[in-house]
């Protein structure tokens, strides 16, 4: 199972073996949108990642994944391609 964006910054914050107290502290972000972040109920931007990353002494390294329930989004681009044209 992959962990979500939330999951991910929460474990990065446990590795590191800090509080979210200390976080904050570092980062110059509230404990709220720590909590927030964490549980997945914010979006941050990249730039709190970033402020997130560096106060745990880590890098940020964004990829991303993209899967379609239809299955096939090699089809589906070149439809919505199509359809631009």
């Amino acid at each position: 199972m992959r962990l979500t964006l939330g999951g991910q910054m929460k474990l990065m914050r446990l590795q590191s073996r800090i509080s979210q107290a200390t976080l904050s502290e570092r980062s110059n972000l509230s404990r709220t949108i720590i909590s927030q972040i964490e549980n997945d109920h914010a979006n941050p931007s990249i730039s709190t990642l970033q402020r997130f990353a560096q106060a745990c002494n880590a890098t940020l390294s964004v990829s991303f994944s993209f899967t379609s329930s239809a299955g096939d989004l090699d089809a589906d681009h070149d439809r919505l391609e199509h359809n631009e044209t």
